[in-house]
């Protein structure tokens, strides 16, 4: 048994782990400092063996303090937000991971977070705000800060380094700040057919489809309600845009009727 960590890759919290002698009498196991929870032990540990009819035999090593020596960049949610004003999500949430020599994950390790590349005005930690943040890493070894869109679209990275060592860093990937809100430069309307068969006929039908984007030419985010009215005949009152092939887009369908 170990006070904390593993023998032969179990866990002896619950219970010893069993070894059998050799022919010399010789009974060996691997110690390994990762608790049950998957912490990395430390300080004074004591283990135990024990056999039927004899006395039991403990000894205490020191498990040395882990170290941190890499951080590992795991998520930036969303990986587009969109500039300040515009209504749609202007905060993103990135994520690392600190780990030791041997890959486990550090509780309580300081983490420095700065901006490397920022388009203009994006915030850390605060909208606005682009000092550097320190943070502390949860019992998992992740460690998480908020980022906040500026006025000017384009990409964002954001560096967490160990306050202990700064040489040892992950930055971002994959984060940026788009424009956002549709431009009535980038709007167009086309329609399927242009001449339906409508002067006598109701229910003669077209497909509108309207397409649009921001001042950069840009897909506007997914779900931007497109509201339609008509002179005459009947049109559906809305649509919401999805990307199609990357393009922001959405149709719907107009009838002939009263009046023409």
């Amino acid at each position: 048994t170990a006070s904390c960590g593993r023998i032969n890759s179990q866990d002896t919290t619950s219970g010893g782990v069993s070894v059998t002698t050799n022919g010399s009498g010789i009974a060996a196991a691997v110690y390994d400092a990762v608790a049950a929870n998957g912490t990395l032990c430390s300080g004074a540990v004591t283990l135990t063996a024990a056999s039927a009819g004899a006395t039991s035999q403990s000894k205490t090593i020191n498990v040395a303090v882990p170290t941190a020596n890499a951080v590992v960049f795991l998520s930036a949610t969303p990986g587009q937000i969109f500039v300040s004003g515009s209504g749609a999500m202007e905060q993103a949430s990135v994520k690392f991971k600190v780990l030791s020599s041997g890959g486990a994950a550090l509780a309580s390790v300081p983490v420095k977070f700065s901006i490397v590349t920022n388009p203009g005005d994006v915030g850390l930690g605060a909208a606005g705000a682009t000092a550097a943040v320190t943070d502390t890493t949860l019992s998992n070894g992740e460690v998480s800060v908020s980022v906040f869109s500026g006025s000017i679209p384009g990409p964002v990275k954001v560096r967490a380094e160990l306050v202990s060592d700064a040489a040892v860093f992950a930055e971002s990937q994959n984060l940026t700040v788009a424009s956002g809100p549709p431009s009535q430069r980038f709007m167009s309307l086309s329609a399927e057919t242009f001449n339906i068969e409508g002067w006598v006929i109701d229910g003669s039908s077209t497909n509108l489809t309207v397409r649009i984007a921001d001042r950069q030419g840009n897909a506007v985010e997914d779900g931007t309600v497109i509201n339609f009215t008509a002179e005459g005949g009947q049109v559906a009152r809305s649509c919401a845009t999805a990307r199609i092939n990357g393009i922001s887009q959405c149709s719907v369908t107009f009838i002939s009727q009263n009046p023409r």
